[in-house]
């Protein structure tokens, strides 16, 4: 009989069958239940066991609640915070403040997923099923009835909170509080919340003296902010996250001053404020390590504060088609791993400093003016029209969209690229040392009309993923025969093509997928299945020839 998908053993398939039964048989309480006794001794089971008997078919959550019983202190508060706060919400920001906290996150999270209560998602999301974000919600109101928001530790509710933050006694169980009013939000009425960690504000704004009102605050989102900020003394300074996004703000915000003892900080997303142009100054955030400046429209200038920036990690100005140019400090980043400028329409050139930044793991210079890249990349002295990427060891993606690019080199230095995608690269005419990348699973390109040849890929023993397509003058894909672990095989309007596989001598796979489309110079000028299928095919094509006596 199979539990969680594990075959089990004789003596546990008795206590199966009585867990189906007092479970109702209800999915999901099967899979968190399941997960909860997954290699637990029987004794464990018979505890679970007689849990569930005490509690009535009918009140599921009530049965849910043994798995978040079994939880430590920490991983309980992680749960809950996940619960009220961050269901469907990315979860790095959320890393910080629980570290912050004296959690350790990372672990905390893991045994959620393992035991069923969480999933994170491919967009790295955190997701919650409805019954258990219920549970965690109920599980902080708490058993008062009539419950008593005042004594509830997080306030999700912006209509309950708006009315607890005017009460006058004072709330020290409040943690964590979201306020949705268009108001002003005084400090006298923050004074009587002592201990709150998390807070999100949209659309209002703070008046009064706010000093030592939110020393334990960690993660403040402050979403349609006006330019004016009427606090003063406001001073977080145990602030990790600040994200005053989707805002009116500028460079010259009121704001900035009164963040600047946030010597913590960690994450800065100032993403979707339509107004700024210039980016305020960086020298007060020293311990940054995710600046997010994604769809600032009319920005044209990155503060040159950003080098001293040495924590950087992670940097998004996607969509800031406006920006010129990067500050030329931005080559002592030495631990940038991501760096997304996509859609930066007016960047034509990257700063020659660039090619002092050798940590890089995601590059995303897709849509931008960009013709070259510094040459020094590749220890040369003058600017070449190709790209090199010779000092980004560390890549594993690369993408290049709508470029006027002539070549690449340096790619052979990439052993860690795992995709590459070349898409509309009009002028493109080499990927010099293409057949070198060891470590390539999956290759694109797209749209690349004067490409000729190829590098022979033979050497590629883990590419999965090949897509060629609208590349008129390629005539042919050699070493394809060698490789393995081919899944899919893409040849669409490729009309000059005339081979690129011998499937009657090939150590690719029957079960390997190929689409042939609009390729007039191969023998199947259309053709979609398998391998297999297609040798098939060749081979009834042979023997029509034969017939016929040609």
């Amino acid at each position: 009989m199979l539990l969680e998908g594990i075959l089990l053993p004789d003596d546990y398939v008795n206590l199966s069958r009585q867990i189906i039964s007092t479970t109702g048989g209800l999915p999901l309480a099967l899979e968190v239940i399941g997960s909860l006794v997954y290699r637990q001794n029987k004794a464990s089971w018979y505890d679970v066991l007689d849990n569930l008997r005490e509690i009535p078919h009918e009140k599921v959550q009530d049965k849910l609640k043994i798995s978040y019983n079994a939880l430590n202190h920490e991983q309980q508060q992680i749960f809950l915070d996940i619960a009220c706060l961050f269901v469907d919400k990315d979860k790095t920001n959320a890393l910080y403040m629980w570290k912050d906290c004296g959690f350790r996150p990372d672990h905390s999270i893991q045994v959620l997923v393992c035991m069923s209560l969480i999933k994170i998602t491919d967009h790295n999301k955190f997701w919650m099923h409805d019954q258990l974000r219920d549970l965690g919600r109920k599980i902080v109101h708490g058993d008062t009835r009539p419950t008593d928001p005042r004594k509830q530790s997080r306030l999700w509710d912006p209509e309950t909170a708006d009315n607890i933050i005017g009460t006058k006694e004072r709330k020290k169980h409040i943690e964590a509080i979201c306020l949705w009013e268009t108001r002003v939000y005084t400090s006298k009425e923050f004074s009587r919340l002592p201990n709150i960690r998390f807070l999100m504000l949209v659309g209002g704004n703070f008046s009064g003296d706010f000093e030592n009102h939110f020393s334990e605050l960690r993660y403040m989102t402050c979403t349609w902010v006006s330019r004016e900020f009427l606090a003063i003394n406001f001073h977080p300074s145990n602030l990790v996250v600040l994200k005053p996004s989707y805002s009116s703000i500028t460079e010259e915000w009121a704001g900035w001053s009164q963040f600047k003892v946030a010597k913590k900080l960690k994450v800065l997303d100032i993403s979707h404020c339509s107004n700024m142009t210039r980016t305020p100054n960086f020298s007060d955030y020293l311990s940054l390590e995710r600046l997010n400046l994604e769809d600032c429209k009319k920005l044209t200038e990155v503060d040159g504060s950003l080098k001293k920036l040495k924590c950087l990690i992670y940097f998004n100005a996607h969509g800031c088609e406006n920006l010129r140019e990067l500050p030329k400090g931005i080559g002592g980043l030495h631990k940038l791993k991501y760096l997304y400028l996509g859609r930066c329409e007016k960047l034509r050139k990257l700063p020659k400093s660039f090619a002092r930044v050798t940590s890089l793991v995601e590059l995303d210079l897709s849509h931008t003016a960009i013709t070259r890249l510094p040459d020094s990349i590749g220890n040369q002295n003058r600017f070449w029209k190709e790209v090199q990427l010779n000092r980004l060891e560390q890549l594993v993606e690369f993408d290049m969209y709508n470029s006027d690019l002539e070549g690449f080199s340096g790619l052979s230095n990439l052993k860690r690229l795992k995709r590459l995608t070349l898409h509309k690269c009009q002028n493109l005419t080499a990927i010099q040392g293409l057949g070198s990348l060891d470590s390539l699973e999956q290759l694109n390109i797209i749209i690349c009309p004067k490409i000729g040849s190829l590098d022979d890929l033979s050497n590629l023993k883990k590419l999965q993923f090949l897509k060629i397509s609208s590349c008129e003058v390629l005539q042919a894909v050699k070493g394809l025969d060698e490789l393995e672990t081919l899944t899919t095989l893409f040849f669409v309007n490729c009309r000059s093509l005339k081979s690129f596989l011998n499937v009657f001598n090939s150590k690719v796979l029957d079960e390997c997928f190929l689409n042939i489309t609009g390729c007039p110079n191969l023998e199947a000028e259309s053709f979609g299945g398998t391998v297999s299928m297609y040798k098939e095919r060749k081979v009834r094509g042979k023997r029509r020839k034969r017939n016929r006596g040609v």
